[in-house]
């Protein structure tokens, strides 16, 4: 077994209501920065862009946001990596609720990248 505490419940549940406490608080940070987000300026982009490439995924995976409006298109986000969210977002609120959680380190690993068995 795992270098962790075992206790009664009632301790147990004492710990939980601080954590919920804890992550109420982050939630309200994490609506507030989304907020944030949905009011960040946009920039029109006047370049053309190609999208769809042949090329495997790099070291830092990036999603970017366009928005088209009035047959104008704008570049309203960019989010890099280092971010466990980024890829897979859900995946690590999923890994969170487990016992062992996340790994320490998260690696994006290209297509091209895999060996071969």
């Amino acid at each position: 077994m795992a270098d962790r505490a075992v206790v009664k419940r009632e301790e147990w549940q004492e710990a939980r209501q601080k954590l919920l406490e804890e992550e109420r608080a982050h939630a309200a940070r994490s609506e507030e920065l989304a907020q944030r987000l949905k009011d960040l300026p946009w920039v029109q982009v006047d370049e053309e862009y190609a999208l769809d490439t042949d090329e495997g995924m790099s070291e830092n995976p990036t999603s970017i946001a366009f928005a088209r409006e009035d047959g104008a298109v704008y570049h309203t986000y960019t989010r890099s990596a280092p971010d466990r969210d980024l890829v897979a977002p859900y995946y690590g609120q999923l890994l969170d609720m487990t016992p062992k959680g996340r790994v320490d380190e998260f690696q994006a690993i290209g297509h091209d990248e895999y060996e071969d068995e």
